[in-house]
């Protein structure tokens, strides 16, 4: 019995002896493996170490490129943003050559059909090239007699100093103002501002044969207009251009220098304008070869207005007005010869802080030409602001257009076509493809920047011209109880008057209408001469018609209307523009 318990202890141990050998081995074994993976563990955790490392490095130095590139690019940027001004500066400065180019362009297909015209009549104005040479002879004696008669003034001031104590300031600012005009009659009126009081005209004084001779109607093949501003409003056009929606205008009266001489040329008769297609009237020629003398017209005296104490700059200007402004070119009735005329001569000056004005002929009647331009879309905005004013607006703010409302979405698409829009006159649609297409708004902005006819006339035939009529009638307007397109210098100012406080209230509309205003392309006439001052102007140019009416934005804002029946513009109206506009700088300056 104890030997059986004997070997059963026995095996019981030897298989326990077994099992912990194999314990043993397993697990010298499992070290050996483990072992193995530790120390391919602390391999790659060393190789790890390395990459780090490197990456580490490597991070640095992408670290030092980003900040270049960084660098770089702002520097790019500061590049960009200078260049970019200079595209600014240098498409702006293309977009005036190339309205300088396309002005070159028109004037030179005038002056192309002038000269062959003027090629026919060489033979005939030979001999009015002598009559001229005398003329030019007798105004320089006149200039030189002028002279010595100021000389003379002159020595007399000094015994007038005592009565000049209080006005040498006044005085001073005048010569300052007057410096500028550096034309003949701009240097008469800088020896003219010296004195103490208006130069009295020498009754006795001889003919000296340089009164402007007399204006007659054209005949009936005037000279051919070159592509000036035709402005109409007949939704029907007639002779490819369109005339107003009112009855036919009546024929104005001719301007003539009375048969007696006069110390100054008096004023001739403003006249009314013409329809464009009206048939001219022949009146007897002013130099004809028959020796009867031509019976002169009637002669309309000028009118004269000044709500400002009697001045020598006043006076000087309407002196100007009455026989100093250059003469026009026109033809002599029933030949083929030309002849120069005095003008029809319309301004007026109003000091929008004092209220004082200064007008000259301000209540006749004139063709306003694209003037006509500044009160019709003047009314229109004003029917846009009370139409958006009290409609209701969707979820997103915008106007919801009912049936009818239409035409007051100026963001609709408006497409070109020329077999049915084509309008005569000035304008940059006409020179594009059929199928263009533009916002209606944008119609505004060429219809003024550019006074574009193509895109008037359409805002009209989407507006209609209740608004207007109503506006005409509120501001009591003259002109157009004659003619749609009729204006009066007087009313062109009260027009002016009106949008100055349209503007002044700054809605979203009128600062878009002032920006317009102040940045028409063609900049030739008031707002030239007016350099770093803000002017809103608009002009407006046609045959026998050229005009330009402007807010000056000076330190006391003021308006100016010049309105003359020159004949598109060219060196005599610029000179006369040029002169107008320094003889109302010096008003200006001494009504502060």
């Amino acid at each position: 019995m104890n030997r059986t318990k004997e070997r059963i202890w026995n095996a019981v141990l030897i298989i326990l002896s077994a099992g912990l050998l194999v314990s043993t081995v397993w697990l010298a074994v499992l070290y050996r493996t483990e072992a193995g993976r530790l120390k391919s563990a602390r391999e790659e955790r060393a190789a790890m170490a390395v990459r780090l490392a490197d990456l580490s490095a490597e991070l640095k130095d992408l670290n030092a490129e980003l900040d270049a590139l960084e660098a770089g690019k702002k520097a790019a940027e500061s590049e960009v943003k200078e260049k970019t001004l200079k595209i600014d500066g240098l498409e702006s400065m293309i977009e005036l050559l190339e309205d300088a180019q396309e002005g070159m362009e028109e004037s030179n297909g005038q002056l192309s059909a002038r000269l062959a015209e003027a090629g026919r009549m060489a033979d005939s104005l030979r001999g009015d090239v002598d009559t001229l040479n005398r003329k030019i002879e007798m105004q320089t004696e006149k200039i030189n007699a002028l002279r010595s008669r100021s000389s003379e003034l002159k020595e007399t001031v000094a015994g007038l100093e005592e009565e000049l104590k209080d006005a040498r300031e006044e005085i001073r600012a005048w010569e300052e103002a007057a410096a500028p005009l550096a034309s003949p009659m701009g240097q008469e009126v800088g020896e003219l501002l010296t004195l103490t009081a208006p130069e009295e005209p020498d009754e006795t004084a001889p003919d000296d044969g340089n009164a402007p001779p007399e204006e007659e109607e054209p005949d009936s093949n005037p000279e051919e207009p070159g592509a000036g501003e035709s402005v109409g409003v007949d939704p029907e056009p007639v002779n490819g251009e369109n005339l107003g929606p009112v009855p036919e205008q009546s024929v104005g009266e001719t301007p003539v220098q009375p048969a007696e001489p006069e110390p100054t040329p008096a004023e001739p008769t403003p006249a009314e304008p013409d329809s464009v297609t009206s048939e001219p009237v022949e009146t007897p020629p002013a130099e004809s070869a028959d020796p009867a003398p031509a019976q002169p017209a009637p002669v309309r005296s000028s009118v004269r207005e000044s709500s400002l104490p009697e001045t020598e700059p006043v006076n000087v200007l309407m002196r100007y007005m009455e026989g100093g402004a250059p003469l026009r070119w026109d033809w002599v009735p029933g030949t083929n010869r030309l002849m120069e005329i005095y003008p029809t001569l319309a301004y007026y000056y109003e000091d929008l802080t004092t209220g004082d004005s200064v007008s000259y002929n301000p209540d006749v009647i004139t063709y306003a030409a694209s003037l006509i331009k500044v009160p019709y879309l003047y009314s229109v905005l004003l029917e846009l602001e009370e139409f958006e004013a009290g409609h209701p607006r969707g979820a997103d703010g915008k106007i919801v257009y009912g049936p009818g409302e239409e035409k007051y979405n100026l963001d609709e698409i408006w497409v070109y076509d020329p077999a049915t829009m084509y309008e005569e006159g000035s304008g940059e649609i006409m020179e594009m493809q059929a199928g263009v297409s533009m916002p209606v708004r944008q119609l505004f902005e060429y219809a003024i920047l550019y006074s574009d006819n193509i895109a008037w006339m359409q805002l009209y035939y989407r507006f209609g011209y209740d608004s207007f009529y109503r506006l005409m009638g509120r501001l009591g307007i003259q002109g157009t109880n004659v003619d749609f397109m009729d204006l009066t210098a007087r009313d062109c100012a009260k027009i002016l008057e009106d949008v100055y406080g349209y503007f002044a209230r700054g809605s979203e509309y009128a600062l878009w209408m002032q920006n317009l205003m102040s940045r028409s392309k063609y900049g030739h006439l008031i707002a030239e001469h007016y350099p770093g001052i803000l002017v809103c102007h608009k002009y407006g140019w046609d045959v026998e018609s050229y005009h330009d009416m402007a807010i000056v934005y000076d330190e006391h804002p003021y308006i100016l209307v010049i309105m003359t029946d020159y004949e598109d513009g060219g060196a005599t109206a610029a000179q006369y523009f040029s002169d107008v506009v320094g003889m109302t700088k010096v008003i200006h300056a001494t009504n502060r």
